[in-house]
């Protein structure tokens, strides 16, 4: 009743006027900006934003650190002083974005041609070097091995879009300076008198054409006379270009080539080595293994690879074969063979018939379950599922691991025996959903309000320690400076249904303040 007391106890007249009249004649204007820039207008220890304050006789309210899409708002009684205040905080915010603009490093690429690339930097940088130390910037070029045209400028934005514009510059010089008649002669030549052809091939197999070194392409260019121009790497869908100037050599050299790739697509092939998944009836794994393995030592020894059967709990009938492509193949086979030979091999006669009477006079129902609840049906080392095949003389087919909106299947002779089977079945499937249920801890959300968190608390936490100390929960309630209603109580189901009724208990002592 002390709660209610206080939620109930009226302002005093003078405090009600006041806020009566701050209500009444407030102007208010918001401001959005992003959260980053807020301390600009804080400034430091809060000096800007009181500064605002005196100077303009107005409040500002910056949203709290964290806080998404929410505006500075800006309030006060003079209409005028807020829309100057409003304006004088919009820019100190454009200030400092052109603050951090022109003071954070950026990184710009451009492309320029990998052959000019020795010409622009010049001997020894002397063409670069003037641009990298008036501007204080950094130029990085591709490597030597890297065909690469892109080049990469790093400093302040002014700064590196004038260096863009001087290496541009540069570019355009070499570019529209003249060949030597010599090499324009050459050029000419080699132009008219070219033949090309293309060869595609995936990137990962253009190592094979260049060669240790580069010691194939300089062979084929020798033996063919042609001129070989492999894409750069991380390049898509770039064919290799072959140009020469007899059209023979150039298609001999083509067929070479795409031999080379084929060469070594078939090398790459036969010496990686794969897995591939063959499925063996569950009951057949034993028999296929042989005592001791007999059947199978002789298949994985000749062919070096591995055979993995699942283990004896798993119901999977999947066998991988792990090896080179071909043994795989070969082993599979062999395996197919073993699995024939036991299928096709005759059942005693006294097994027959004990097969053909069980199917003849079988029962058989299904239970729907959960995968995950499949464990309480098979027990430790099966003896769940032991005991009920033992008690009610029937067999329970659990589906394997992994299976989906697969039943159990229980099967017996006697149909009384397997209707109490199932039920058994379905109370143990009840037993132990129960069981989850109460045993997993969860969490739930109440709302009360951040006023009354103090009070529910109470002093030195009196009035919520008799809470979580009886029910074993715990209770998290929002830090002060977060404005957040809600209360996480996290435990057991019912320990925490009944942590909700007594908060909410405590909440009713304290109605909602008066203004």
């Amino acid at each position: 009743m002390k709660v209610n007391q206080e939620k109930s106890r009226p302002l005093p007249p003078w405090m009600s006027r006041m806020r009566a009249q701050w209500v009444e004649e407030t102007v208010s204007e918001t401001v959005k900006a992003d959260n980053c820039l807020f301390g600009v207008i804080i400034g430091p220890g809060g000096s800007t934003m009181k500064e605002l304050q005196v100077k303009y006789n107005i409040r500002v309210l910056v949203p709290r650190k964290g806080s998404k899409d929410e505006p500075i708002i800006v309030e006060g009684k003079d209409k005028t002083l807020v829309k100057d205040a409003v304006l004088r905080i919009k820019a100190l915010i454009a200030e400092e974005k052109e603050r951090r603009r022109v003071t954070t490093p950026v990184s710009q690429t451009l492309c320029i041609p990998k052959a000019l690339h020795g010409k622009v930097i010049g001997l020894k940088g002397q063409n670069i070097r003037p641009v990298t130390q008036a501007l204080k910037i950094k130029i990085k070029f591709p490597n030597k091995n890297d065909n690469s045209d892109e080049v990469t400028l790093t400093g302040l934005p002014d700064q590196v879009d004038q260096g863009i514009s001087r290496l541009l510059n540069l570019v355009n010089q070499e570019k529209s300076r003249p060949l030597p008649p010599w090499m324009s002669r050459m050029r000419a030549q080699w132009v008219e008198e070219t033949v090309s052809e293309t060869v595609k091939a995936d990137n990962c197999l253009f190592g094979v054409i260049i060669g240790p070194g580069g010691s194939t392409m300089k062979e084929l260019q020798v033996k063919y006379n042609i001129r070989v121009l492999v894409p750069r790497k991380g390049s898509k869908d770039e064919p290799i270009i072959v140009e020469g100037k007899d059209k023979t050599l150039v298609k001999d050299a083509v067929l070479r080539i795409k031999a080379l790739i084929a060469e070594e697509k078939e090398r790459r092939r036969v010496t990686t080595p794969v897995s591939q998944t063959l499925c063996i009836p569950k009951a057949l794994h034993g028999k296929v293994i042989g005592l001791k393995g007999q059947n199978i030592r002789p298949v994985t020894q000749a062919l070096k690879i591995k055979i993995k059967f699942p283990n004896k709990n798993d119901n999977s009938d999947e066998v991988t074969l792990t090896g080179l492509p071909d043994q795989v193949d070969q082993g599979i086979s062999r395996l197919l063979n073993l699995v024939n030979q036991e299928k096709s091999r005759p059942l005693p006669p006294w097994m027959s018939r004990m097969r053909a009477q069980w199917v003849e006079e079988t029962v058989s129902e299904t239970v729907k379950a959960d995968n995950c609840l499949f464990g309480v049906i098979i027990g430790p080392g099966g003896s769940t599922m032991k005991e009920l095949q033992v008690k009610y003389n029937i067999r329970v087919l659990v589906p394997c691991k992994g299976s989906k909106d697969e039943p159990i299947i229980v099967e017996g002779k006697d149909k009384t025996l397997v209707k109490d089977a199932v039920l058994r079945i379905k109370a143990l499937i009840a037993e132990e959903k129960e069981r989850r249920r109460v045993t997993t801890p969860v969490s739930q959300t109440l709302c009360i309000p951040k006023a009354l968190h103090g009070k529910v608390i109470g002093l030195k936490g009196q009035n919520i320690r008799p809470v979580t100390q009886a029910l074993k929960i715990k209770i998290k309630f929002p830090n002060k400076n977060d404005n957040s209603d809600e209360v996480t109580l996290t435990g057991l189901p019912d320990q925490v249904d009944q942590g909700i009724s007594r908060l909410l208990n405590l909440v009713t002592r304290f109605p909602p303040c008066r203004a």
